[in-house]
């Protein structure tokens, strides 16, 4: 057996059909305390992976193509979503930072929204980052629709398409 196998074994890892998977994130450890993604974030490994991944996937460059004909494509940067995604999008942050932003949810919340705020002729015109732990993602009774629940907690909640 191998050292990998035998730290498992005694650490209790858990198995595929354990409860453990199913607990919530902010659980309580076996020392006690509660870990929380900003408790977490006080360990400087932690915070210096989050903050490699987050910075690496915002300097990724962010374009819209348009598919052309016989399967090439090109840039468009006529596109009305170009500008914001690439640039701005919103009026207090840049394209790098709403992106750090989402992939800092992504890896310690596991998830990641964006509310999209439209013009009155349906045309998107901002982006803005939600914090995951305020939303809570709703299906309709039949089951075809997603709406979203936003709040913080304890306060009353809106919904979102």
């Amino acid at each position: 057996m191998g050292i990998l196998p035998r730290l498992l074994a005694a650490v209790g890892s858990p198995t595929p059909s354990d409860d453990f998977w199913y607990n919530p994130v902010n659980t309580v450890s076996t020392s006690g305390l509660t870990i929380t993604p900003e408790r977490a974030l006080t360990i400087s490994a932690v915070y210096a992976c989050v903050r490699v991944l987050a910075e690496t996937v915002a300097s990724l460059p962010l374009f819209l193509y348009r598919r052309l004909s016989g399967g090439s494509k090109e840039l468009a940067l006529d596109h009305p979503l170009s500008n914001i995604l690439h640039l701005y999008p919103n009026s207090e942050m840049s394209s790098f930072i709403w992106r750090e932003a989402q992939m800092g949810h992504l890896c310690l919340r596991v998830n990641a929204y964006t509310q999209i705020i439209r013009n009155k002729g349906g045309q998107v015109i901002e982006l803005w980052p939600l914090r995951p732990d305020w939303v809570e993602p709703k299906r309709d009774k039949i089951g075809a629709e997603i709406t979203y629940e936003v709040g913080i907690p304890g306060s009353e909640k809106r919904k979102l398409p």
